[in-house]
């Protein structure tokens, strides 16, 4: 498992180097990216964690329960769908009150007896 695990971060750092140079301007400006190596630290994991958080999706919590307040059951929509909907934006809306906001969508946007 080491070797495969040596080989992948061989792999991951040739490719680095001389495919995507582009990918290393992002890199060597990403504050704690381009580290030392020193006993403890795996200077790939570093690496790859460092890329993953500066790629991942960005939320913004202004816009998530905005894009939740515009939820509306939709004509011939089962109830069961639109609260599946519901909990679903709920979940990237960092409320304090999951469970009463999505009391509060629902009286206000369920029209449809279905």
């Amino acid at each position: 498992m080491n070797s495969l695990f040596a080989l992948l971060e061989g792999t991951f750092w040739l490719i680095f180097e001389f495919v995507y140079p582009d990918l290393q301007e992002v890199f060597y400006n990403i504050p704690g990216a381009n580290i030392e190596p020193s006993e403890g630290v795996d200077v790939f994991e570093v690496a790859i964690s460092k890329l993953d958080s500066y790629f991942a999706p960005k939320q913004s919590r202004v816009y998530e329960r905005h894009t939740f307040r515009l939820l509306k059951q939709e004509p011939e929509e089962k109830f069961e769908k639109f609260l599946v909907r519901l909990r679903k934006q709920a979940d990237k809306c960092q409320f304090t009150d999951k469970d009463g906001n999505i009391i509060d969508q629902i009286t206000e946007n369920v029209t449809y007896p279905n």
